[in-house]
């Protein structure tokens, strides 16, 4: 059996976390049931206005010895002011989650959960330059990665059988 990973209160994980801007990582959500950390998201992708991220949570519950740690991955709508420079998150999706040990209908139940009270979370602007430069760094490695995959040659030795 996995662990408890059920819902925690009403105001779910990233209730701030969207600002993938600001530097006061991790924050804490407290819950009636115990309390969420969530740890700085990490950008995947940012494509015409559409984000990609994940971070990583831990979930404790009030009678828990350990808390329990996950993975959300989410996406979303970038709203840009180019006058400001900054960007705000809005429609966010939870596309999945993952905890060790976890089934995948725990799973499903935490994503429901979350996604039911997603137009609550508070809302905090990011910088538009952090986000490009984000990009920018997230599209270099790409290109490195790629440049690193081996790909085979075929051979020019020939075998000689000797009868």
């Amino acid at each position: 059996m996995g662990p408890n990973i059920g819902c925690c209160g009403n105001r779910p994980l990233l209730c701030a976390g969207l600002s993938l801007a600001q530097d006061d990582w991790p924050r804490e959500v407290k819950t009636k049931e115990g309390g969420i950390i969530v740890y700085e998201p990490q950008l995947e992708s940012f494509r015409g206005d559409k984000v990609n991220a994940r971070t990583a949570i831990s979930i404790r519950k009030k009678d828990a010895k350990e808390p329990v740690f996950g993975v959300v991955w989410f996406s979303a709508r970038a709203l840009t002011n180019r006058d400001t420079r900054t960007v705000e998150f809005t429609d966010v999706k939870i596309d999945k989650v993952k905890f060790p040990h976890s089934s995948p209908s725990q799973e499903q139940e935490l994503v429901g959960f979350l996604e039911k009270d997603v137009g609550h979370w508070q809302q905090t602007p990011m910088s538009l330059d952090r986000l490009l430069a984000l990009t920018a760094a997230i599209e270099r490695e790409k290109v490195e990665a790629t440049e690193l995959i081996p790909i085979p040659r075929k051979s020019t030795s020939r075998r000689f059988h000797l009868l």
